[in-house]
C-alpha cells in the first residue's frame, strides 16, 4: 500500500504536468478574464468561460441598481480567433430578449450557452449586436494566457493612390438577397455622395425586386470603402472604384444580414476581408458622463486622447490579426479609427473652448488681443491622424471631418476677424482676408509647413457655404483666391466644380410624378389649397408611446387650420391594416391617416429620397413638395418655419 506522502507527491507532479486550466472531462476553464475593449459601462462581470465538446458556457455576475432590469438579445454570439462564429443557444437564469428585473440586493447571476467553440481557442469575441447600447467584449482572454498581437504593419497600396486615383465613373453594384421577404429593408437600397460638398438630392436609391435583386449605378471620383444603406436594418460594407461592377449575395435572417458574399470585377478585387472585419470605431466615453467637459483641464483631453487613440489602434491590431488584413487594409482601418477619434474630440475642443471664452470681445482692440492670446493647442488632435494623405478621401467619415473644421474657434473666429476695420465681412476683400486668417491659423495650430491634403479639402468644402448675394464675379474672385492655396491637382478641380454647382441654388419644390405622384393623389386632390405636413407613425404597444411623442401639442392647434393638414401615414413595414385601423380608432379618430401596403411605402422612399431614415413631407398648396420640409421635431420651429411660408406669400 502506497503512504499517504507518496500520493501528495504523485498528485502534485500530475498537476505540475497538466495545463493548469484543464477542469473536469474534456473541460477548459478560463478564468480572470480581460479583454482588450469593451464597452460595459461597469457592473457586468464575466466570471468563468467553460468550453467543452458540446458547448461554451459565459458564467456572468451582475451589479446592478435593485428593481431596474437588463436584458440580453438572441442575436449574442461568440467570435474565435478564425472569426467563426458561434450564436448563443439559451440562457440559464434569466431569458433571452426579455428584462429581467434586479432583485432587492442589486446582483444576479446568469449564464450563456453557446455553440461549441474550438477548446483550444485562447481569445475571442462576445457580441451582443450592433446598437450602441448593446454589449459587446472584444479579445476576451485569459490573464494567464501568452496571446500575442503584433503590431499591424501599414502600408500604402501605391497602385490605389496613384495618378489615377481621382477619376470620374460609375460602379455598378448589383444584389441579391437570399431570403427576401417583401418589405425587408423597407423595400428599398441607397447609397450617398461621399464626395465634397455632396447635396441632399445625391442620394441615389433603388426599389428592391420581389425576387429579392436590385443593382444602382453609383457615380464616383475616387475610390470609396462606403455602406450600401437600406431603409432599415443594418448597413452593407462595399469598397468599388469608378468603372467596379460589384455584385453581392446577401443572406437575409429575419430583419437583419447573416452573411454577404462579394464578387468584384477588379483585378484585385473588393478587401473582401476588410469588409467582413466587424471592428467598431473605439470613443471617449465623455459623451456619457453629461458635461464633464465643462470641467476638463487639456491635461486630461489630451490623456482621455491618446487613451482612447492607443485603445483604439491596439483593437485594430487585433482585428488585423484576426482577419489577416493586408497591410493596405490595415491602413484604411488605423486611418478610418484615428478619423473617428479625431471628429470625437474637435467636437470636445469646440465645446471646451466655447465654455472658457464665451462670446467674441466687441472691441476692435480687445479683439485682437483675445484673438492672439487664444490657445488653440487643443486642435492639434488633427496630427493624430495622416493629414496628407488623400486616401482618406475613401472613408466616408472624410466629409464629415472636413465639415467639422468649420466649426472649429479659430474658424470662427477668422470670420469675426474679417469684419474689422473698414473691411466688410460680405466684401470679397473680407472674405480673402477671412481665408488667409484661417490658412495662418491652422498653419500656427498644425504645425505644417506645406498645406496638407486636409486642410485643402476643408478650403474646397467651404466653397459650399459662400453668401448667396456674391455676385458671379465675387464669387470668381473668392475660389480664384482659395484655388491659389490648392497644390492637389483632383482638389483644383473640385473647387471651380463646387463654385459652379452651389452657385445655382436648390429648387424650392420638387413635383411628383410617375408612381409616388399616383399614390399621393388622393391626398393632393383632397387637400388641394393648403399646405400638407405628412408625418410617418407607427403604432406602439400603447397609446402611451404616441400621445406622448413631439405631436401631442401640434395636433389639436392645427386639427382645423385654414392653411394646414397634418396627415399621418403608417406602412405596412411597421404594422398590418388591422392594426393600423384599431390604433387610428383608439387615438386618432379625427385626424386623417393612411396606410401603405409594403410596395407603395417603398416607391416613396425611392422616388422622394427617403430611404435611410424617417422623413417627412411638406406640399405646399399645389400638392409639391418642399425640398426642405418642415421640422415637426421641434415644436417651436416648426410654428416658425410655417409662420415664415405664410407672411412670404402675404
Amino acid at each position: 500500500m502506497r503512504s499517504s506522502a507518496f500520493i501528495k507527491m504523485q498528485a502534485f507532479f500530475l498537476a505540475c504536468m497538466l495545463p493548469t486550466f484543464l477542469f473536469g472531462k474534456g473541460e477548459v476553464v478560463y478564468t480572470r478574464l480581460q479583454s482588450l475593449y469593451s464597452n460595459n459601462a461597469g457592473g457586468w462581470n464575466i466570471e468563468k468561460v467553460v468550453l467543452s465538446d458540446t458547448a461554451t458556457v459565459v458564467h456572468f455576475s451582475v451589479s446592478f441598481k435593485p428593481y431596474s432590469w437588463i436584458r440580453m438579445a438572441s442575436s449574442t454570439y461568440l467570435s474565435d480567433e478564425k472569426a467563426v462564429e458561434y450564436p448563443v443557444r439559451k440562457a440559464v437564469g434569466l431569458t433571452l430578449d426579455e428584462k429581467f428585473y434586479m432583485p432587492k440586493s442589486g446582483r444576479t447571476e446568469f449564464q450563456l450557452v453557446f455553440a461549441p467553440m474550438p477548446k483550444d481557442t485562447k481569445i475571442f469575441d462576445m457580441i451582443e449586436g450592433e446598437g450602441r447600447d448593446m454589449a459587446r467584449w472584444y479579445g476576451l482572454h485569459d490573464a494567464k494566457s501568452k496571446v500575442k498581437i503584433p503590431v499591424a504593419r501599414e502600408e500604402v497600396d501605391t497602385g490605389e493612390i496613384g495618378e489615377n486615383m481621382f477619376r470620374t465613373g460609375k460602379a455598378v453594384v448589383r444584389g441579391k438577397i437570399e431570403g427576401y421577404k417583401p418589405g425587408w429593408g423597407y423595400g428599398v437600397m441607397a447609397v450617398t455622395d461621399n464626395t465634397l460638398g455632396s447635396r441632399p438630392e445625391n442620394t441615389l436609391s433603388t426599389l428592391i425586386r420581389p425576387d429579392g435583386t436590385f443593382c444602382i449605378e453609383w457615380p464616383l471620383e475616387h475610390p470609396v470603402w462606403d455602406e450600401l444603406k437600406p431603409g432599415y436594418g443594418p448597413d452593407i460594407p462595399v469598397y468599388v472604384r469608378p468603372g467596379d461592377t460589384l455584385d453581392l449575395v446577401i443572406k437575409a435572417k429575419g430583419d437583419g444580414i447573416e452573411t454577404v458574399e462579394y464578387t468584384s470585377s477588379h483585378p484585385k478585387g473588393c478587401h473582401e476581408k476588410l469588409l467582413k472585419c466587424k471592428m467598431p470605431e473605439v470613443y471617449a466615453e465623455w459623451e456619457r458622463k453629461g458635461d464633464i467637459w465643462k470641467t476638463l483641464t487639456d491635461e486630461e483631453f489630451w490623456a482621455m486622447t491618446e487613451e482612447t487613440m492607443e485603445t483604439g489602434n491596439r483593437l485594430c491590431d487585433y482585428f488585423v490579426w484576426k482577419y489577416g488584413l493586408s497591410p493596405w487594409e490595415a491602413h484604411l482601418l488605423k486611418a478610418r479609427q484615428q478619423m473617428a477619434v479625431v471628429i470625437n474630440q474637435t467636437v470636445l475642443a469646440n465645446w471646451m473652448l466655447s465654455s472658457r471664452y464665451g462670446n467674441f470681445p466687441p472691441n476692435e482692440e480687445l479683439r485682437r488681443d483675445f484673438y492672439e492670446g487664444n490657445d488653440y493647442s487643443l486642435y492639434k488632435v488633427l496630427n493624430e491622424m495622416p493629414t496628407d494623405d488623400p486616401s482618406m478621401s475613401f472613408i466616408p467619415y472624410f466629409s464629415a471631418m472636413v465639415s467639422r473644421m468649420k466649426d472649429m474657434q479659430p474658424m470662427t473666429d477668422a470670420w469675426s476677424l474679417a469684419s474689422m476695420g473698414d473691411v466688410d465681412w460680405s466684401d470679397v476683400e473680407g472674405l480673402r482676408l477671412m481665408d488667409s486668417l484661417q490658412v495662418e491659423e491652422l498653419r500656427g495650430v498644425m504645425g505644417f509647413k506645406e498645406i496638407p491634403y486636409l486642410v485643402q479639402a476643408y478650403l474646397v468644402n467651404e466653397v459650399c457655404d459662400l453668401p448667396d448675394f456674391l455676385t458671379p464675379e465675387g464669387r470668381k474672385e473668392v475660389v480664384e483666391h482659395r484655388a491659389a492655396c490648392l497644390t492637389n491637382p483632383y482638389l483644383k478641380g473640385k473647387i471651380w466644380d463646387l463654385a459652379s454647382e452651389y452657385a445655382q441654388p436648390l429648387p424650392a419644390v420638387t413635383k411628383l410624378d410617375g408612381k409616388s405622384l399616383e399614390i399621393l393623389q388622393p391626398i393632393v386632390d383632397k387637400y388641394k389649397g393648403k399646405y400638407v405636413q405628412m408625418e410617418w407613425m407607427k403604432p406602439g404597444n400603447s397609446g402611451f408611446d404616441f400621445v406622448n411623442n413631439r405631436m401631442v401639442n401640434l395636433i389639436p392647434d392645427f386639427r382645423n387650420h385654414k392653411d394646414l393638414q397634418f396627415v399621418f401615414l403608417f406602412s405596412a413595414n411597421t404594422c398590418t391594416k388591422e392594426e393600423f385601423e384599431q390604433f387610428v380608432k383608439a387615438y386618432l379618430p379625427e385626424e386623417a391617416c393612411f396606410w401603405l401596403d409594403f410596395e407603395e411605402s417603398s416607391i416613396l422612399r425611392a422616388q422622394l429620397r427617403l430611404p435611410n431614415y424617417i422623413k417627412d413631407i411638406t406640399l405646399n398648396r399645389e400638392g409639391e413638395m418642399l425640398s426642405t420640409p418642415l421640422y415637426t421635431a421641434n415644436e417651436t420651429q416648426f410654428r416658425r418655419s410655417l409662420r415664415e411660408l405664410l407672411e412670404k406669400e402675404e
